[in-house]
């Protein structure tokens, strides 16, 4: 059965299976290992899992951040999404954002928001079935 619950040291292996389907590179597991220790030890983090019998079937990541507006409110941001390709359509990234969303009105956010590349139009669809909205956002990578 499904659970979705928080990540953990030993879900590196598939989080890096995962991470190098989203980008498209390959991941170095002992540098998502480094990395993963530094999330799991920040509260300001939330990063779940959909866990089919010790197999990480998809992953969301949530980021508190500060903000000078909203009355002292935080604000959350998504990264790292991505549902394995043999659980797509079966409600899995669903679950995710209910958990992820849930951890952001813990944390005390006052919206949520993520940037999605142009070409996963797919997952916008997705998004906007699940209630986000297209509001624009740019980004730079370096």
């Amino acid at each position: 059965m499904l659970e979705i619950r928080k990540a953990k040291p030993g879900d590196a292996k598939d989080l890096c299976k995962l991470m190098s389907e989203l980008v498209g590179h390959t991941c170095e597991l002992e540098t998502l290992r480094e990395q993963l220790a530094l999330i799991l030890a920040d509260p300001h983090y939330g990063l779940f899992v959909a866990d089919d019998g010790g197999r990480v079937a998809g992953t969301v990541m949530g980021i508190a951040c500060y903000d000078l507006a909203f009355n002292g409110q935080k604000f959350g941001i998504i990264e790292n999404v991505i549902t394995d390709a043999d659980y797509r359509g079966q409600g899995v990234g669903r679950r995710l954002f209910e958990a992820v969303e849930q951890w952001a009105v813990e944390q005390g956010c006052a919206y949520i928001q993520l940037v999605s590349s142009a070409y996963r139009t797919g997952a916008h669809q997705f998004y906007e079935k699940i209630g986000y909205t297209r509001e624009g956002g740019f980004r730079k990578r370096f």
